[in-house]
């Protein structure tokens, strides 16, 4: 009877490890979708800074030059000097303000891939640990098996040349198929 138990929680065992398996390799699919999506909406969100940032600077840059044109033709040397003095200043704050809010954005970028990558590490970590135990118990009920199909098969091969049983506490009952492990229909 504990023979049946035994392998009758095999399949039972088996089946919980599919399950848990399977519910593994969803998480760890979710955790590279996040990943690939996190670093995609990091690659896009940079490349708009970028293109922003160059877009203001040839804005700038357009308007700095038109109104050197402008006013070299109207207003003397002074007063242009002045405009576009003004204008460079505004270019450079601005310039500053978007390089400073790209930095940070950076910085915020960096924080929340470390805290990801701490967290799939520590996901990772866990994972791992419960496939190790799930491991160890499938070969420890691995080994319990093959004993008490050995043991079945030692009791069986006594009966046949009708010597006494070497297995203490082994039954006179030839066991069943499914005690030895041997279930062929």
């Amino acid at each position: 009877m504990a023979g049946a138990n035994g392998n009758g929680m095999l399949p039972e065992l088996q089946l919980r490890m599919s399950k848990k398996i399977a519910q593994l390799t969803k998480v760890i699919y979710h955790l590279n979708n996040k990943n690939e999506d996190h670093e995609m909406d990091l690659a896009e969100m940079s490349d708009q800074y970028e293109s922003e940032i160059e877009t203001v600077l040839r804005d700038t840059a357009d308007k700095l030059n038109a109104f050197q044109a402008a006013f070299d033709s109207r207003r003397e040397e002074l007063r242009v000097q002045e405009i576009i003095k003004k204008m460079s200043k505004q270019n450079e704050d601005a310039k500053a303000a978007a390089l400073r809010e790209f930095s940070t954005f950076k910085e915020k970028a960096r924080e929340r891939e470390l805290e990801i990558a701490r967290a799939s590490d520590a996901k990772a970590t866990k994972l791992s640990a419960e496939v190790d135990a799930l491991k160890s118990e499938l070969e420890r009920l691995s080994g319990s098996t093959t004993e008490i199909s050995r043991a079945a098969s030692a009791d069986g091969t006594a009966r046949r040349f009708g010597t006494s049983s070497p297995v203490r506490g082994a039954s006179s009952r030839r066991p069943s198929p499914r005690a030895t492990g041997n279930t062929t229909r």
